[in-house]
Order: C-alpha cells, then structure tokens, then sequence
C-alpha cells in the first residue's frame, strides 16, 4: 500500500463506524512502541532478545521466513501491542523532516508541512535488526510509493468515558487499536477474509469469513468475536457454516436496519457453491445467533 492507500482506508473506516479513525502521529507510533521505557526496543536493549518480539532480516538473519507474518504470533509490548518491532512498516501521518523534532513542540509534536517524503516505523520482516529500534524512522518513501512490506496501525480516539478509565498504565488520550488485524485463534489455521465491524449499545460486533480446513481459500463459516474496548476481544466462534457438500462460503454486504440505532439489528448477504452454480442468501440480524454477555 501507499501513505494515500492508509489514509483512505482510515476515511471509509470512519464513514462506516462512525467512529473517528486515524494513522497515528510519529510521536504517538512511538509512544506506543516505548510503552513507558526508554531503551533501544520496547523489552531493553538485548538484541538478541529482538526474535522473540518481531520479524526481521528475513533469510539473511535465519529466520526463514522472508514474508510478512500474521499478527499476534510474537510476544507483545508492554502494553499488549504486538509486532511493534519489525514485520512491516507502518504508515504515520506526518511527512518526514529530519530536522523537525529539533524546533517542533515537546508536547504532541506533528509535522502537517508537507515534504516530499511520508514518515514510517516499525522496520519490516527483511530489515536488519537495528532498524527495529524504537527510534527509527524511516526517511526514503514518497507519499506514493508502494511496496510489499509497507503496513499500517490505526488510532480510534477514545471518548469521554475511556478517556476517564483511570488506568494510568495505558495512553488514554489515544488508543492504539489492533480490530482490524484481530487474530482468528479458534480456529486451526487462523484463515480470516472480509472484516465487518458494528459498534451498538456499547459492544463491537466483528464478522469475518474463516476456515477450518486445509485449503486456504475455500471459507466454510462465518464466524464473530466481541468487544467493549475494540481492543480486547472475546470469540464467539463461527456464527453460521456451510452447507453440507457445498464447496466454499462467500459474502456480499451488510446493511443496518432502519431502526439500528434503537434494536441493533442488521442484515448480512452470504453466498455458497453448491453442484448447480452459487446461491444466495440472507442471514438475518447475525448479532442474535450468540448469547451470553459481550
């Protein structure tokens, strides 16, 4: 993806919500990363510790694994904030000025002058492992570029009741939110596509299609987890599987009802292949197919 690919991703993420939706700052990126420690990477400064944090330096640093990698696989942060260290680089909202932090604002510094380079962090799955550090910026992406190791990480800004949580170990002003990389655990292989994410009554409800099987593509349920934070989540496993002999399962759409606001209730198309071709159907306020508390 391209800086303009994340910040259109956080826009139609805000439109479908309602909630407000952002790349974080590169002072927040890193305030995160640090979770309240001023050491070369979030766990100390023991490189040799850096494997069991993050993916880095691909073939080259004997990890064999020279891809990006699902998140949550390795150890996190202090705050619970996974692959802060390498994987990908994550997109920030500032541009990239070299000199910026030495004449900018000790307090929620962020450059909005525009350049014609785009800030990232984090390093990536084939970066040598200094360019995990805390610290590193990454000062060589127009705002254009695209490449197979640029990531993102949003922000959700909290409202007026988590911002008074009284939890002092955590950023309240902003939280650093890992719904749209939500790992699948229940399921053997993790496979996840299609994210839908609903906030009613003070819960999140999060649909994603999964599979329990061996082929990675043929999705045979839809499955759901909760949340009161959009942080922590509970699974609630699959909501709906496929018909016996069909071969895969698919959707199409969501849609609220006209009176969502008030009963929470919406509608969502699924599709199946069968012997004679796809057939269509609606599943019916899927937020009911579970019970229990979220």
């Amino acid at each position: 993806m391209s800086s303009y690919d994340a910040i259109e991703f956080c826009r139609k993420l805000s439109k479908k919500t309602g909630m407000s939706v952002s790349l974080p700052t590169e002072a927040q990126w890193e305030y995160a990363c640090r979770a309240g420690t001023t050491t070369t990477f979030s766990f100390g400064g023991d490189l040799s510790k850096l494997i069991d944090y993050g993916w880095y330096g691909g073939l080259g640093a004997g990890q064999k694994e020279d891809y990006a990698h699902r998140v949550g696989q390795r150890k996190p942060n202090a705050w619970g904030l996974y692959d802060m260290h390498g994987n990908v680089w994550e997109f920030c909202s500032d541009w990239y000025d070299k000199d910026f932090y030495s004449r900018s604002p000790s307090v929620d510094p962020e450059n909005t002058t525009e350049t014609d380079l785009r800030c990232l962090r984090s390093g990536s799955f084939h970066s040598v492992p200094a360019v995990s550090r805390s610290s590193q910026r990454a000062r060589w992406v127009g705002p254009k570029q695209v490449r197979y190791n640029y990531g993102m990480r949003v922000v959700v800004t909290a409202d007026a009741q988590e911002k008074s949580d009284g939890d002092t170990n955590r950023p309240v002003s902003d939280k650093i939110v890992q719904s749209m990389f939500y790992k699948a655990q229940h399921q053997e292989t993790g496979n996840m596509w299609d994210v839908w994410l609903y906030h009613h009554a003070g819960t999140y409800f999060l649909y994603y299609l999964a599979n329990v099987g061996e082929h990675r593509w043929r999705w045979d349920n839809i499955s759901m987890a909760t949340s009161r934070d959009g942080v922590h989540w509970t699974e609630r496993g699959p909501i709906l599987k496929k018909t016996p002999g069909a071969k895969w399962m698919g959707t199409g759409s969501t849609w609220k009802s006209p009176a969502f606001d008030k009963d929470g209730k919406f509608y969502m198309n699924f599709s199946e292949e069968i012997r004679t071709g796809v057939r269509t159907s609606t599943l019916p306020n899927p937020r009911t197919s579970f019970t229990g508390p979220a």
